[in-house]
């Protein structure tokens, strides 16, 4: 078992052969395996969702690359339907009304955030 560990490692502090670098790089960078759901072959995994097999090059998880790809194509529309976002295409008044909108929302955030912090301080 030593001898499996030891293998020749750079220690960074002291620039020699390091078995305790050894170790270490041992146990905390394990490798991880899936179970291909197409050949049932064990593979290497990097918990990725585009991670492939390496004996039919399928992908590992299907189910977790459709939701990454979902919640990227939610991401854009909410950027997109940012009613506050002045926009390239807006015209002049557009731009005024935009920015009046944006001012509005800072201020009454702010009372609000006001009178939080006075519930919130206030004893009793």
């Amino acid at each position: 078992m030593v001898d499996r560990i030891a293998e020749t490692q750079i220690c960074v502090n002291c620039s020699q052969d390091c078995i305790l670098a050894a170790i270490f790089n041992k146990l905390f960078s394990m490798k991880t395996e899936k179970k291909c759901p197409h050949c049932g072959v064990w593979t290497e995994w990097n918990k990725q969702p585009t991670d492939r097999c390496s004996n039919c090059n399928e992908l590992l998880d299907q189910r977790s690359l459709d939701e990454k790809i979902e919640r990227e194509r939610h991401a854009d529309e909410a950027f997109a339907n940012d009613y506050l976002r002045i926009r390239e295409d807006d015209g002049f008044m557009m731009r005024i009304v935009r920015r009046a909108a944006w001012v509005v929302h800072i201020i009454f955030a702010a009372i609000t955030w006001f009178f939080l912090w006075m519930v919130a301080t206030t004893p009793g």
